[in-house]
């Protein structure tokens, strides 16, 4: 696994008293049985635990081949070749796989050719991978769409795959892949439109795309792509999350300690709470990310962190909107940390308060070599709440005509400004500058540029840029402020 060597310096330089996250380990099980699908029909294994995949006719389906590999002792795997297998046997409370989702009994992993070349069809008949109890379940290269979770019991989990582990702690491992168009719907609650993993455990994510995936139903429902559950650890690598949409959390909710490396989040909706992203408990790391054009109804366009702690470095947070308060982010009894990030053009509409961050409820927030600004207009600050800056951060608005006040920035470097006389960071729009996730570029008149500290820099921008580099041309490179090294 790549770029995982997240270095506990980067939280002493922040003082605080988070955590290093813990790293992940990428499971590779040895493979008992491997089986090779040759029809896209979705057929029955006519002989489960004879080891040989044949439905009736002598072909292997992919349902066939999860049945013959629940059968056998040990870790099997399943390869699958370009095509479309659409799903017809009906039956969504079934756990042996013979109707409904491929229930996965034993660890296995389901190679495809590719997301977009094999594709895998619930055609609203079920989910389409459960795994039960503590298996561990590998999916790579395929794309995942139709899927449609719903049951009596209540929460219903998720509408492509559902990985139940209580008290056990299987692993989930998807890698480049796609999942389209899956819904978990519970009048109930309903968690994780495309993926749910509910507790304890593993899910490592990487180079999957998300679109189109919803939880519904209930008012209160989790993570329109991804739901990880209470105590589940979850590391995402060049993810995308998009047009994805629940209650809270419309890309992602998370209850366990994560990492996040590289991902987009972008025009995701969130009727409640957290419009991209929602975070409980534990820690959270997000890196070289970008958060924007999401929407909350309440609270946290971009972000929604609740009695958790989130470092939020080298990443840009923009474009984000609330129907209440804090476009860009909301923070409730948790802790917030900026290293060079640009958090800029958020709004909110419903209270005269922060459109880009707000902490409350004892919240608590720490700065450095970052951009808050042209969040809400003039007349609002960038912020509301106190930060510990540790210095060389902009701040447009710090103290807005209501009274609102986004304090502490008054550590050598700061750069602050007033609803009367703001500071201007002078950002270019939004665009790819040469890195897998947009951010916000530097014009040359900008007072981001040679503005930082490199002694509180990690050696490198959102993009993967060296830092520092000599932005202004007077011949002395010193690392600029915010995501983007110009």
């Amino acid at each position: 696994m790549s770029r995982l060597a997240f270095a506990p310096s980067r939280l002493a330089l922040l003082g605080s008293s988070v955590v290093a996250p813990l790293l992940l380990a990428d499971p590779a099980p040895a493979l008992a049985a491997t089986f090779s699908v040759t029809t896209t029909g979705d057929t029955v294994d006519a002989s489960p635990g004879d080891g040989v995949c044949a439905d009736v006719t002598g072909a292997c389906s992919l349902r066939a081949a999860v049945m013959e590999a629940n059968a056998l002792a040990g870790a099997d795997s399943v390869r699958m070749p370009a095509g479309t297998v659409t799903f017809t046997l009906a039956g969504a409370s079934e756990d042996y796989a013979t109707t409904g989702d491929l229930d996965v009994r034993d660890d296995l992993t389901v190679y495809g050719a590719g997301p977009g070349s094999t594709i895998v069809d619930a055609a609203g008949l079920d989910r389409i991978f459960h795994g039960i109890s503590d298996v561990d379940l590998r999916v790579d290269g395929m794309t995942l769409t139709g899927g449609y979770a719903t049951s009596a019991a209540t929460p219903t989990y998720g509408g492509a795959i559902w990985m139940y582990d209580y008290p056990n702690a299987g692993n989930l491992t998807v890698t480049n892949s796609e999942f389209l168009g899956n819904t978990v719907y519970d009048t109930g609650n309903a968690w994780g439109g495309a993926i749910a993993k509910t507790s304890y455990g593993s899910l490592y994510l990487s180079e999957v795309t998300f679109s189109g995936n919803a939880a519904t139903g209930s008012g209160n429902d989790l993570g329109g792509a991804v739901k990880g559950g209470y105590y589940t650890t979850t590391v995402m690598e060049d993810c995308s999350f998009t047009g994805n949409q629940a209650d809270y959390g419309g890309a992602i909710s998370l209850n366990g300690d994560s990492e996040i490396y590289d991902i987009t989040v972008a025009d995701n909706t969130a009727t409640a709470d957290g419009g991209g992203i929602q975070l409980g408990y534990f820690d959270h790391f997000i890196v070289g990310s970008a958060v924007y054009g999401n929407w909350a109804g309440n609270t946290g366009g971009g972000i929604a962190v609740s009695s958790a702690n989130l470092l939020f470095e080298n990443s840009t947070l923009s474009g984000n909107m609330a129907g209440i308060r804090s476009g860009g982010a909301h923070v409730s009894y948790g802790w917030l940390g900026l290293i060079h990030a640009t958090v800029a053009y958020n709004r909110a509409s419903g209270f005269a308060n922060s459109g880009g961050i707000w902490l409350v409820d004892g919240s608590t927030g720490e700065a450095t070599n970052s951009i808050l600004a042209l969040s809400n207009g003039t007349t609002l600050p960038d912020c509301r709440g106190t930060f510990t800056s540790h210095g060389h951060n902009i701040v447009g608005v710090a103290n807005g005509a209501g009274g609102n006040v986004c304090g502490g920035f008054t550590a050598p470097g700061d750069q602050v400004g007033t609803y009367t006389l703001p500071v201007n960071p002078r950002l270019l729009p939004l665009a790819y500058n040469g890195g897998s996730t947009k951010n916000h570029g530097l014009r040359r008149t900008s007072p981001a540029i040679d503005a930082g500290d490199d002694s509180l820099s990690l050696g490198d921008d959102q993009r993967g840029v060296a830092r520092p580099r000599d932005g202004d041309g007077d011949g002395v490179a010193i690392c600029d402020v915010g995501a983007h090294e110009r």
